[in-house]
């Protein structure tokens, strides 16, 4: 099972977390920066471009 976490360096005083570096906006609004990992089909909804992941 994914565990999706949105980390955003703009709205941190950090700009890393423990578990990695964190994205921008833009790059939080592609399906590409969740991975393969990411079940788009049955779990994740996304308007690309538009939109944070979200549940179907």
């Amino acid at each position: 099972m994914m565990l999706l976490a949105i980390f955003i360096p703009a709205l941190s005083i950090m700009n890393r977390s423990a578990e990695g570096i964190g994205k921008t906006t833009s790059e939080m609004k592609q399906r590409k920066t969740c991975g393969e990992d990411g079940d788009f089909e049955n779990i994740w909804k996304i308007d690309e471009g538009q939109s944070y992941p979200y549940l179907a």
